[in-house]
């Protein structure tokens, strides 16, 4: 500021649009040129201070919020609410080769505080205070003597007294990552004064007592009735809560028919061909689909390709009865199964305003089924941000992947919607592989052996087989002799097998017998030989 000698005017210059502001003012003014100039300085400030920004609902002036993260900051220095942060300072670049830093006096504070300014920008600066000696409600006095600068945010300390030039902060219970406090302010800056009052904080007033209850007046009319509750939600189906799985398409197969320099053709067979079903083919090597015949499709991705079967299949030219599709790739095997609510969903992905939205529709909703949504790695960032979720709640996220649990039903395009804050790259593709979850325990070891059956008791010997029976005797014939009792004569008689033997004695008669008359006949007397 000038004074030009045989002038009575004073004139300044400052920034104005980028044109020098002159202003003359007649020394017969009763207000002194000193005063004004110090006025046009503080707007120069004000105006230097105020902050610009797009963003809706956003501050006038430069700040730092709590939440505004260094990780964020491509995204978060465009708000004037992170703008005051280091990380965005002087466009996003650290300014700490301009550290300040000096003891403060132990006259004027006893808990061994140093001062640093951390940070300084165009408008602004960061202070430190370290503390030695921690003790929460002690009063720090920070006083620039009337110089333009207004404190703005604190850190680990509570603001009691705020003013252009001064400053008044009590330490909260516990210090920040550094053991001390700080705070941002507006204005360029200048060494203040610091004293501390290392008093505790008073305690607080007892609490008084209740009022005397109202005496009894007449009674109050009843409530109003409650509105009428919502409509219960409609229980699922028996269709809803058990849709058709995998093993609908047990026994399914890919054949290759033909295969030439950079290409293929396979057929996928079913063994139960139905309408409308979602089979999933899931590749070895990367290929991309460049037609299909009897399946129209639903999903496609550079290892899953998910179609929806025709009316009926169809013969390839090798004889295979199924969906036919040529591929542009080379060959290395290929998987397929069908039903799948997690494999192969179609996803739909927008961004808009900083955000990225994804439409994701399964081919198949199983109620609070798992489902897994892969994408490009975020740039600076370690998570992906997740701004908002429908139909399906969250699991767990990581830099490239976010793991969801299905509702009970889907909106009415049967999708869910994930918002995430950013760009999004690559493509995204859904898988049945949940991310960050522990570790599954280890295989059970198998069980021994069980033990060898017990021996048997030892038996005795069986006893030996009892001796054959004799061989039946042959019956002799025997010779018997008959003795005529008249004439004397014996004679001999062969006996038969049924004659009764015995043994007896008999007796000849002698004299008497050639005396006595003979009666017509004797039995004879018959002696049995052996």
């Amino acid at each position: 500021f000038t004074l030009p000698p045989g002038r009575r005017t004073c004139l300044f210059k400052g920034p104005s649009q980028g044109r020098p502001v002159r202003q003359a003012l007649s020394c017969g003014m009763r207000f002194r040129c000193e005063a004004i100039v110090q006025l046009a300085l503080i707007m120069w400030v004000n105006a230097r201070d105020t902050c610009k920004s797009s963003n809706p609902g956003d501050s006038t002036a430069a700040l730092c919020e709590s939440w505004c993260a260094e990780q964020d900051k491509n995204y978060d220095c465009s708000f004037c609410m992170c703008q005051a942060c280091s990380f965005c300072a002087l466009g996003g670049k650290d300014s700490r080769s301009a550290v300040v830093q000096w003891d403060v006096r132990p006259g004027a504070c006893k808990l061994q505080a140093k001062a640093s300014v951390v940070q300084q920008w165009a408008g602004g600066f960061r202070l430190e205070v370290l503390v030695g000696q921690w003790i929460p409600g002690a009063v720090f006095t920070m006083d620039w003597h009337g110089d333009p600068i207004i404190l703005q945010q604190s850190y680990s300390a509570d603001v009691i007294e705020k003013a252009a030039g001064r400053a008044v902060l009590r330490l909260r219970n516990g210090w920040d990552e550094h053991h001390g406090f700080g705070f941002t302010a507006n204005g360029a800056f200048k060494h203040p004064e610091i004293r501390c009052e290392a008093t505790r904080s008073p305690p607080p007033p007892p609490i008084p007592p209740e009022p005397p209850a109202l005496p009894p007046g007449r009674p109050l009319p009843p409530p109003p009735p409650c509105p009428p509750s919502p409509p219960p939600y409609p229980p699922l189906t028996a269709a809803e809560l058990s849709p058709p799985g995998t093993d609908r398409c047990a026994g399914s197969s890919v054949v290759v028919d033909k295969s030439w320099k950079d290409g293929y053709s396979i057929t996928v067979s079913l063994p139960r061909w139905k309408e409308h079903t979602p089979i999933h083919v899931m590749l070895d090597s990367p290929a991309t689909l460049t037609s299909s015949f009897h399946a129209s499709v639903f999903a496609m991705s550079p290892s899953v390709i998910t179609m929806l079967t025709a009316n009926r299949p169809g013969t390839s030219i090798a004889n295979n009865l199924g969906v036919q599709l040529n591929m542009k790739g080379q060959w290395r095997g290929a998987k397929v199964t069908c039903n799948s609510h997690c494999l192969g969903a179609k996803i739909m992905a927008k961004p808009s305003d900083g955000e990225t939205y994804f439409q994701v529709t399964p081919a198949v909703w199983l109620p609070h089924g798992t489902l897994t949504m892969r994408f490009g790695p975020l740039q600076h960032r370690q998570v992906a941000r997740l701004a908002r979720l429908s139909h399906a709640s969250l699991i767990s996220r990581t830099a490239s992947a976010i793991s969801v649990r299905l509702d009970a039903r889907p909106d009415q395009k049967g999708a869910l919607t994930i918002v995430l804050v950013g760009s999004i790259g690559g493509t995204p593709y859904t898988t049945c592989d949940a991310v960050n979850q522990p570790p599954s325990p280890p295989p059970t070891p198998p069980s021994p052996p069980p033990p060898p059956p017990p021996s048997k008791p030892s038996q005795p010997p069986p006893p030996p087989p009892p001796p054959p029976p004799p061989p039946k005797l042959r019956r002799k014939s025997t010779a018997m002799r008959r003795i005529d009792p008249i004439s004397g004569r014996a004679s001999r008689v062969k006996s038969s097998p049924w004659m009764i033997w015995f043994s007896s004695s008999a007796r000849q008669p002698t004299a008497s017998i050639a005396t006595t008359t003979a009666p017509a006949e004797t039995p004879a007397s018959v002696v049995s030989c052996s």
